[in-house]
């Protein structure tokens, strides 16, 4: 069994409870599953630490060949607003104009070489890497929401799930798209697991693939995983995720394959999901401290996991080659 710190589960918390200046001491026992296997194939090559302060839990995304940071908390203040562009190539990274809003943010989204980010109020925004600017574009339908996920497909963006638990509303598994040219919303068929927040979510291809997470704040989580389609507008769930007691720390994809870390003290464990042939398998551990409350991005099919928390926010980078 491993003592989770008691930071990590306060995510699943409403941000304006996320943002007090002490730390809610929120306890969680994760036990994972054991196998016998020995992966083998997969690596982790560390990279340049980034130059700029260690954080957990910002939101990340990849554009035009480059990938993004934005946010993040620290435990000690509100969440910092500064953005950082990183350049695989160079293995560098490049301040950006700062967030210019001063919400919560939930979840980052992209389409058409645009990123799309919520606030906990239902705030969402474009960011244009092109010109480095933001704009606000709409409220979310539903209004405040906190622990929803979202994804982009189609030259769309959709988002749902989540909680308002502060305000009495409970969990949600209701999912809406926003046409961005026609700057609407239109709820899609729900969710169909069961009302969650937190849940993950990762793009393989036409699919977006959504699942995990929690309806009770922690532990047990849900192992339920499932596909969307937005040409068919229908769910359809896949393999569940094989192990029930777990708490996730890295999640990314590339054009072929979704993986998800579960975090133990020191190390993840890592499972690797197949389309082909809907099945989850054990692939290299990812052998770090800072295994929870990291930041992820794919560019050019390449994967890279930054940040996290430990003892203190990590400054490290590394990509995974499968």
């Amino acid at each position: 069994m491993t003592l989770i710190d008691p930071l990590v589960m306060a995510v699943l918390l409403p941000p304006e409870l996320r943002m007090k200046k002490y730390f809610l001491f929120l306890c969680s026992l994760v036990t994972l599953a054991c196998s016998d296997e020995k992966p083998q194939g997969a690596t982790w090559k560390q990279l340049n630490d980034f130059p700029f302060e260690g954080r957990g839990f910002g939101l990340s995304f990849s554009l035009l060949g480059k990938g993004y940071l934005v946010s993040g908390p620290q435990p000690s203040n509100s969440d910092l607003t500064d953005v950082w562009s990183y350049d695989p190539n160079a293995d560098s990274w490049t301040r950006k104009k700062d967030y210019p809003f001063s919400f919560v943010l939930e979840s980052a989204v992209t389409t058409n070489d645009r990123a799309y980010i919520i606030d906990y109020t239902g705030r969402l925004y474009e960011y244009n890497p092109t010109t480095d600017s933001w704009k606000f574009l709409s409220e979310f339908p539903t209004g405040y929401r906190t622990g929803l996920t979202g994804f982009g497909l189609g030259g769309d963006v959709y988002f749902g799930t989540g909680n308002g638990v502060s305000q009495g509303s409970g969990y949600f598994n209701d999912f809406w798209k926003y046409d961005v040219s026609e700057n609407e919303w239109t709820r899609i068929e729900d969710f169909p697991g069961m009302a969650r927040s937190t849940a993950i979510s990762f793009v393989i291809g036409d699919n977006a693939y959504v699942g995990l997470g929690s309806s009770a704040g922690a532990p047990p989580i849900h192992t339920d995983v499932y596909r969307y389609n937005a040409g068919t507008g229908k769910w359809f769930q896949i393999a569940d995720l094989p192990t029930d007691d777990y708490l996730v720390g890295l999640s990314f994809s590339n054009d072929s394959k979704g993986y998800i870390g579960l975090a133990e003290r020191d190390y993840a464990k890592m499972y690797e999901y197949d389309p082909s042939t809907d099945s989850w398998k054990e692939t290299t551990t990812f052998q770090s401290e800072y295994c929870v409350l990291t930041n992820s991005f794919t560019v050019n099919n390449r994967m890279f996991v930054f940040g996290g928390r430990a003892m203190t926010y990590g400054q490290h980078v590394w990509e995974f080659l499968p």
